[in-house]
């Protein structure tokens, strides 16, 4: 079972790391990665659902194409059967008008192949049907795993994509703490030399006070 991601308050996040001493341009920035962070995994949750659901999709398809074709064969036995023994009929049907009319009889045979003819094309044209069937069914499989390996394909993308930004925020996070410690370097720097020439110049003071008193 997945676990509920809850929502992110961002702005409280950027309160509460301004709070602890950091700057506002940087808790946003973290903020913005922890946020995009959040809708990752939420994107992941979606997708394997997606998947789950597929996969039950495909398996229910597959169980009814089978209970269909199992029906089909029965039914198609059946029916070959009773040909079978409807033939069987009309067969001693045909000898015993044979004995009685040989002109009636070669009619009835006449009329009776021709009726045999036609449900065999029937038959054959109901198979071919069915054939058809098979193969649309097989088709809509086949589009359905060629779908679900595009999908995949996004996924795919849409991971790389999330890295490429992780890392820019990463890359980012790494100018700016250089360019703060730069900053921090600079004004030491400079603070010493404000200090250094006010010593210079409290001495060069007091040097002209001592001159100047008796």
């Amino acid at each position: 079972m997945e676990t509920e991601i809850a929502a992110f308050d961002s702005h409280d996040f950027v309160k509460r790391l301004i709070s602890a001493g950091m700057p506002e341009a940087q808790a946003e920035i973290l903020a913005w990665g922890q946020s995009r962070r959040n809708e990752h995994l939420a994107t992941q949750r979606d997708i394997k659902e997606l998947e789950a659901a597929t996969r039950q999709d495909i398996k229910a398809l597959e169980a009814a194409t089978r209970r269909d074709i199992k029906a089909l064969e029965a039914a198609t036995s059946q029916d070959i059967k009773a040909l079978e023994a409807a033939t069987k009929r009309d067969i001693k049907e045909l000898e015993a008008a044979t004995k009685r009319d040989i002109k009636e009889l070669e009619a009835a045979t006449s009329r009776d192949i021709k009726a045999l003819e036609a449900a065999i094309k029937a038959q054959e044209a109901g198979i071919k049907a069915l054939e058809a069937a098979i193969k649309a069914q097989e088709a809509g499989i086949k589009a359905l795993e060629a779908t679900i390996k595009e999908q995949e394909a996004g996924i795919k993308a849409l991971e790389l994509a999330i890295t490429k930004q992780e890392a820019a925020i990463k890359l980012l996070e790494v100018n700016l703490t250089r360019d703060l410690k730069d900053m921090e370097h600079k004004l030491t720097i400079k603070l010493g030399a404000f200090i250094g020439v006010g010593i210079t110049l409290l001495a060069a003071l007091i040097t002209l006070l001592t001159a100047v008193v008796p």
